[in-house]
């Protein structure tokens, strides 16, 4: 009987110790969680940019080509909630092509759902369902490829967020390469400008808009957007092949286009009906060519 006994006290007093552990489990566990929250009370999403590539696929120069810059400033739709918010590049949050964001918890709720957010860049405006790009302008500052190659908010770029919570921007826009050359070892020239004509009617430049929710896009022509020209601030070319490129509107060029070239103060052209279609998110690399060759127009 007194062995029985001790052994129902036991028995208690050890069903009251295993309430406790599990009790002190359960605290722990919500402090965990809470602490957790409350270090981090933001939502981080990451923004790529889809490289453009070369005709025959390689990605242009050795190097990144499209990067994101501090202060660059996206525009990000929750469709859900029929919302949106501007994210901002900062300082050691972006590399190359990669830039990282953090954001209120309660917009990116279903950032981990696929396509129920989507991102532009760079926004002119937002009119109703649509959002109004920066134009591709109908003149546009040469800039060396060690700084890009084009300038800085001018490629339009649009995306979708995938169910990793990150966006990956494409463009309907395309670029249009062209390569300078002296034939001659020891030569030079500067050149002032370049103009290029597509023929009449085949819109290069103007306004790109898309549907908030859907991306789908539509453009409105420029003025003169035919003819789009490149100012190069008298840069010279020598036999080191130099590289003019030109953003352009995708799916033109493919009946030709005429190209007039600004040599040391004088007018020069040429022109070609071959294909030479840009496409989207593509480089239509051209060869390259003597300027000083070329006939001289008024």
């Amino acid at each position: 009987m007194v062995i029985n006994c001790l052994t129902k006290k036991m028995n208690e007093k050890m069903k009251k110790v295993v309430r406790m552990l599990g009790l002190c489990a359960l605290v722990a566990l919500a402090f965990t969680s809470c602490k957790k929250n409350d270090n981090t009370n933001k939502v981080t999403f990451k923004a790529v940019i889809t490289q453009p590539v070369s005709d025959d696929r390689i990605q242009i120069y050795n190097l990144k080509y499209l990067n994101w810059n501090e202060g660059d400033v996206i525009r990000v739709f929750n469709i859900v909630e029929n919302v949106n918010e501007s994210f901002t590049v900062e300082s050691g949050k972006y590399s190359g092509m990669d830039a990282q964001f953090d954001g209120d918890p309660t917009f990116l709720a279903n950032i981990m759902t696929a396509g129920t957010y989507t991102a532009f860049y760079p926004v002119y405006n937002v009119e109703g369902d649509n959002v109004i790009l920066n134009e591709i302008s109908t003149t546009q500052n040469w800039v060396h490829k060690n700084q890009g190659g084009i300038e800085n908010g001018r490629y339009p770029l649009y995306a979708v967020n995938n169910d990793e919570g990150n966006f990956v921007f494409n463009s309907d826009a395309g670029i249009l390469r062209i390569n300078l050359t002296a034939n001659t070892e020891g030569a030079s020239y500067e050149v002032e400008k370049i103009e290029i004509s597509a023929p009449e009617n085949e819109w290069l430049a103007g306004t790109l808009s898309y549907n908030k929710e859907t991306c789908e896009p539509s453009f409105t022509n420029a003025e003169n957007g035919n003819k789009i020209t490149l100012m190069c601030n008298n840069v010279t070319v020598t036999d080191d092949t130099k590289s003019f490129d030109i953003i352009v509107r995708g799916g033109t060029l493919g009946n030709g286009f005429s190209m007039k070239v600004w040599v040391n103060g004088q007018a020069r052209y040429i022109s070609t009906d071959r294909a030479n279609k840009v496409v989207a998110g593509h480089v239509r690399n051209m060869d390259a060519i003597d300027a000083t060759t070329l006939p001289v127009v008024n």
